[in-house]
């Protein structure tokens, strides 16, 4: 997850799912977003509107916020500002609403919190509610590089709570939110350079009470979040320089993958799974070529690998007979994939313009099935309720130049026959950015394609909270 996100004079927060595999352990923050703007007054508007609001030739990213009823963004003077999905009406209250020349912002994880911080005082942020606008906390300190201007990044433990804040020695500050009490200071060997990486995205058991943390050589260290001590052995890498360095966490918090994705090309990326419990190894690191990934398939112990080379495959920690190996779509890249169905079925994708749905349960007499497209497929997402997916397919641009009929579309799918039920065209200018999210229900997306749209996903059709008025 990027700590930062900066796009000129307007950005739309954005918080998007695990690509690899679904259900992924909660991650530390939501969103963290800084933003960079110029001084200049603008109206309220209602959504139909706030593309007026954006620098020209500018286009931010969005989400879902207070479980998928508004949506949050930053307007072109540094305001933050709330917008209803029903109606598209401002609703930004309180406190909230006077903030002008914000610097950054961070969304908890349940989406009800703001952590703000303003350009003429970056050195403290103020937790804001999102529904009331007021404060919730006294200044909590925070603090930059050696040059001033690269802000350490800050991350809410999943109950929004706490505030984690990065420290210029390395590590962080555990701050209360409603108190400003700091509870404890913790020390990560090895991470913040002149340029401000090393610290890599803490993260959460489902619960709260385990995180981990991983410093600037790889070593992985959890802790019990009830007195933010260390909790169990250390991690450490075993095998690799530390180059790109993440990790993967199950769920319920007892496995863990730590990963050197490494960063220069033809490199050998490596992969260790671990008991978090006894900090024991589980087996030898697993290599790849160029690069490898991997992401925990919920609460249980099924894992997606995916080598940036070779064939993305599904592995179970506890059964070492069980092996799903994923269709190719590419002569040379492994194949993406999504698990769907609570675990029952992954889809896989590539550049083959394909996606393909494989049974996962063992004994299944399903097969797997495939359904083509005109173009790449470059995002898929299932809804809540697990009856549809939706694909993102973009046509190359060569292909959009000999053929001017082919359309970049959203695709709403049979999540278990993969059967096409509808298609939202989308604009087609050559170098358009594409990417949706669904709402928590499923009965919203918000699309970007040149400009912000929310769909209504039965429909498939643009809702008129976001039309513009002609």
């Amino acid at each position: 997850m990027k700590r930062n996100f900066r796009c000129g004079a307007w950005a739309l927060v954005w918080v998007s799912r695990w690509v690899v595999a679904g259900g992924a352990a909660v991650m530390a923050v939501g969103v963290a977003h800084a933003v960079d703007v110029e001084a200049k007054e603008v109206k309220a508007l209602p959504m139909p509107d706030l593309q007026d609001a954006a620098a020209p030739g500018v286009m931010g990213e969005a989400s879902f916020v207070t479980e998928g009823s508004q949506v949050l963004a930053t307007l072109a003077d540094g305001r933050i500002g709330l917008w209803e999905t029903s109606s598209g009406k401002p609703t930004i209250a309180g406190k909230l609403a006077e903030l002008r020349g914000v610097r950054e912002f961070v969304l908890d994880p349940r989406r009800q919190r703001l952590l703000v911080t303003l350009q003429d005082k970056p050195e403290v942020s103020v937790v804001y509610h999102l529904e009331t606008g007021q404060e919730l906390s006294p200044p909590i300190k925070r603090e930059t590089l050696v040059d001033g201007w690269e802000l350490l990044p800050a991350y809410f433990t999943p109950d929004g709570e706490t505030v984690m804040a990065g420290t210029a020695e390395g590590g962080y500050r555990i701050t209360k939110v409603e108190s400003g009490q700091v509870l404890a200071q913790i020390v990560v060997p090895h991470t913040v350079d002149q340029d401000g990486r090393g610290l890599i995205t803490p993260q959460f058991s489902a619960d709260g009470k385990l995180a981990f943390i991983m410093d600037g050589k790889g070593t992985l260290r959890r802790y019990a979040t009830a007195a933010w001590r260390e909790n169990g052995p250390a991690m450490p890498l075993t095998k690799g320089n530390g180059d790109g360095l993440y990790f993967a966490l199950q769920r319920g918090g007892s496995w863990a993958a730590t990963i050197n994705q490494v960063q220069d090309c033809g490199g050998v990326g490596t992969l260790q799974f671990w008991s978090t419990a006894d900090g024991q190894a589980l087996g030898e690191p697993i290599e790849g070529s160029w690069g490898i990934g991997a992401n925990f398939i919920g609460s249980g112990t099924r894992v997606v690998i995916r080598p940036s080379r070779g064939q993305t495959r599904i592995v179970d920690l506890r059964r070492p007979g069980y092996r799903v190996v994923l269709p190719e779509h590419d002569d040379l890249s492994a194949s993406f994939a999504l698990v769907t169905g609570g675990g029952s079925a992954a889809l896989s994708w590539g550049y083959d313009r394909k996606l393909t749905r494989t049974p996962l349960e063992e004994n299944s007499k399903e097969e797997p099935v495939t359904c083509e497209f005109p173009g790449r497929v470059a995002q898929v997402m299932e809804g809540p309720e697990r009856e549809a997916v939706y694909a993102v397919v973009v046509p190359p641009i060569t292909a959009r130049k000999e053929d001017p009929t082919l359309d970049p579309v959203v695709v709403k799918l049979d999540a278990r026959t993969l059967e096409k039920k509808a298609t939202l065209h989308l604009a087609k200018e050559p170098g358009d950015y594409y990417k949706a999210e669904l709402s928590p229900d499923g009965s919203r997306m918000l699309l970007r394609d040149g400009r912000l749209k929310l769909i209504a996903t039965e429909t498939m059709t643009e809702a008129e909270a976001t039309k513009k008025k002609e």
